[in-house]
């Protein structure tokens, strides 16, 4: 398996020659196994984990006091299998990971051995992160693996003065200035979640800057995906088994024919300069979206996809959006929220349950001067987006799966887009800047719900219709209505002909 990389083997180095450090005896011992180069995924995450502890406390200048020494080697996880796994089939979570590793390395790197994959993992991610470990390995890609280390972390943080935290975040940048590619396999779920200072996080959370970034102008390539939670079942009224098996399914779509068919959608929308939408709940909301084009978001970002968006004109969205179900930000849940917005402005917002934390968001850049590019960000939209993927009809809180839902759009209060994608120019930008991209859906389907390009209906009830005058046919957005069914029997995986056969049957 791969070496350490060095920015963490510097630090076990240096814990390793300090004769009066707690920490140096299982310094020696890590940088022992490091030499007997590790042959499986497990123990060589287990190293790893073990390694980046080490690394954090003397980065953070702490690898002297016992006491939080003790504290720190006695949180979870002991080991890496000590890691709990999603109660779903392990065949579909490993694919899962191998299709992430497959998507974020498109187009092919001309020179594998300049790849330099930062890989953030979070609890419940084991057998999807072994197989991008495992794969990464056998391709020859530098890999690097950042744990959400929830408890160690915040424990830590929780230590630390200001110049250690500056220590710290000089450590995390070191790390990031060679990565080249990311993926993010990651959760919302709150639990063991411990306050750290204001003055502290800021410190730690701007040691991500320069990587976001790169990132944003697509200098580093990156996929992420957030496992769904208890929680999230619980907020949707679903049991978890039926969540997780939504969401895998939801990862494994005909994603070549949903490109070619948002590809033909997108022709239509980036000629368009009016955008209407309605449905029965109360929306009724009108923008232009003139001079601007949309992307073609499939899995190169996020997955499961899909979904197209770009940036309405800012001042030109007037009207009501009804968006039910259960959102999140941060920390705080919000139900069935309606909101007004005139000439581009939010002027009225109403939660049926939440409306303090909803009040909160809104309010994170108010305090700007009124010259200033964030005054009022939150309550400004930086998004127009349309879901697409043909296996998501429900409303979901994931933050990920909310703007993927098929029959459904969104609009994203806060920061607009950058005016590329996947290395491409789209004019996505419309100028917006904040604190936050929060995105809210809206439910068209079984809705009424009405959307027009130009005064052309384009989707009716959730489903994507034929529009002569715009060029689209119902052969070309079929894919997008049923999904694997619109494929013929000899392109359909076998996992989905038989589910879809069993479909059929029961229907019958």
């Amino acid at each position: 398996m791969a070496h350490l990389v060095d920015t963490v083997r510097n630090h076990l180095q240096a814990l390793s020659e300090d004769l009066s450090s707690p920490l140096r005896n299982q310094a020696v011992a890590l940088l022992g196994q490091w030499e007997e180069a590790p042959e499986s995924a497990d123990l060589w995450l287990t190293l790893a984990l073990h390694s980046e502890r080490l690394a954090k406390i003397h980065a953070a200048d702490k690898h002297h006091d016992a006491a939080l020494i003790e504290s720190l080697m006695a949180a979870p996880p002991g080991s890496w299998k000590d890691l709990p796994s999603l109660p779903a089939p392990i065949p579909a979570q490993k694919k899962l990971g191998a299709v992430m590793l497959e998507s974020v390395m498109i187009p092919a790197p001309a020179d594998k051995k300049k790849v330099y994959l930062k890989l953030d993992v979070s609890p419940m991610s084991r057998y999807a992160t072994e197989e991008i470990v495992s794969q990464a390995e056998r391709t020859g890609y530098a890999l690097d693996v950042f744990f959400n280390d929830k408890i160690f972390d915040t424990t830590l943080a929780n230590a630390l003065s200001i110049e250690d935290a500056e220590k710290y975040a000089a450590f995390i940048k070191d790390r990031n200035k060679p990565v080249t590619h990311q993926i993010g396999i990651k959760n919302t779920s709150s639990a063991n979640v411990l306050p750290i200072d204001k003055s502290i996080y800021a410190i730690i959370n701007e040691s991500e800057k320069e990587l976001n970034i790169r990132r944003r102008n697509d200098e580093v390539r990156w996929i992420v995906t957030y496992l769904p939670t208890e929680e999230e079942a619980r907020l949707d009224d679903i049991t978890y088994a039926d969540y997780l098996t939504l969401f895998l399914e939801a990862a494994d779509q005909p994603w070549e024919q949903i490109k070619k068919a948002q590809a033909k959608l997108i022709s239509a929308f980036n000629k368009g300069n009016d955008l209407h939408i309605t449905n029965s709940d109360g929306t009724n909301i009108r923008m232009s979206i003139e001079g601007h084009t949309f992307a073609n978001s499939v899995i190169a970002r996020n997955i499961p996809g899909s979904e197209i968006f770009s940036g309405p004109v800012r001042e030109s969205v007037n009207g009501t959006i009804v968006a039910n179900g259960t959102f999140c930000m941060g920390h705080h849940v919000m139900k069935n929220l309606r909101l007004t917005f005139e000439n581009g402005l939010l002027t009225h917002a109403t939660a049926e349950e939440g409306q303090e934390g909803l009040n909160a968001v809104l309010a994170l850049d108010d305090h700007w001067p009124k010259d200033h590019e964030k005054n009022r960000g939150m309550r400004k939209v930086g998004e127009i987006g349309i879901g697409t993927n043909p296996h998501i009809r429900q409303h979901l809180a994931n933050p990920l799966l909310v703007e993927k839902i098929s029959g459904s759009f969104h609009i994203a209060l806060g920061s607009a887009y950058g005016n590329s994608y996947l290395g491409e120019e789209v004019l996505m930008d419309n100028g917006n800047r904040a604190s936050e991209h929060w995105d809210l859906t809206t439910i068209l389907r079984g809705k009424e719900g009405k959307m027009y390009l130009d005064n052309h209906l384009i989707q009716n009830n959730g489903e994507w219709i034929a529009v002569p005058e715009l060029g689209i046919t119902a052969e070309d957005v079929r894919v997008l209505n049923e999904g694997w069914r619109a494929l013929p029997n000899a392109q359909i995986p076998r996992y989905w002909r038989g589910k879809l056969a069993a479909t059929t049957a029961k229907q019958r």
